[in-house]
């Protein structure tokens, strides 16, 4: 059994997470699903790692190709933004209170649970304002989206400005729950990546793997920790089993090859 792939992340599933990838990067279209976790890495995370804007201006010092995520509180809505460049937080006052930063890739969006077809994605179109620094603020997708001066950094605010549409139907203020920021790899899926996925689905077509669905499995209770990973009890279709969840993806190469060669020796 093989275990669906998530990546590190408690706001946005797999498949969301296809679907800001192929924004960014279009040729990205047909990624594997077992390769997504692989271009995607949590940097920050509010409830573990602290709000505010001197954390999150901290964490991502220096930071390019990141993805904001909100889940905004007393709401299902997940919306965010993604910023190709730096973030930078403007030190002081000089000769200006404010300035802004250039670039055509950044977008903004809202996620729609359950029909990700109807998702927004709202591109930046003036360009020379896609990214704002201000003083007092958090990270700001112009005023489109931004954290406000709120020290706590939970109040976040959404208006029409310099992006083509609302990414929410009301401008205004709001609170959220969490926060996440992850950052996309800009190189080419590694080639290990790629050796894995050759080999899964080698061993798939073999049928040294049989592929089950995670969420058929029921009554799912953890026993103890072996050389490759915990150890679950579990049932499926009425069956009593038991469920190895592998520490890493070699493991699972070895993990099949033991079993393998056991199979040769028990016949």
């Amino acid at each position: 059994m093989i275990k669906n792939p998530k990546i590190n992340s408690t706001l946005i599933t797999v498949e969301d997470s296809r679907e800001i990838i192929c924004q960014i990067d279009p040729s990205l279209n047909n990624i594997d699903t077992f390769i997504i976790p692989d271009k995607l890495k949590l940097l920050l995370k509010g409830k573990a790692d602290g709000f505010g804007r001197d954390i999150f201006f901290k964490k991502l010092k220096n930071i390019e190709r990141t993805i904001l995520i909100l889940r905004i509180k007393d709401s299902p809505e997940i919306i965010g933004g993604y910023n190709p460049l730096k973030w930078k937080k403007l030190g002081s006052f000089n000769s200006t209170d404010c300035c802004y930063s250039e670039t055509c890739a950044s977008f903004i969006f809202s996620l729609k649970r359950g029909n990700l077809e109807n998702s927004i994605f709202s591109k930046i179109a003036f360009s020379k304002h896609a990214i704002y620094r201000e003083k007092g603020l958090g990270p700001c997708f112009s005023l489109d989206l931004f954290m406000a001066s709120d020290k706590k950094g939970k109040t976040w605010g959404c208006f029409k400005s310099d992006y083509e549409c609302k990414i929410r139907d009301l401008d205004g203020w709001f609170q959220i729950e969490d926060y996440e920021k992850l950052i996309m790899s800009s190189s080419n899926v590694s080639e290990k990546s790629e050796k894995y996925h050759d080999w899964l689905k080698k061993e798939l077509e073999k049928g040294n793997i049989a592929f089950f669905e995670y969420s058929l499995f029921s009554n799912i209770k953890n026993i103890g920790e072996g050389g490759f990973g915990l150890v679950s009890s579990a049932e499926y279709d009425g069956v009593k089993v038991a469920l190895k969840s592998l520490k890493t993806k070699e493991a699972t190469r070895e993990f099949v090859n033991e079993t393998t060669a056991h199979s040769y020796i028990s016949s």
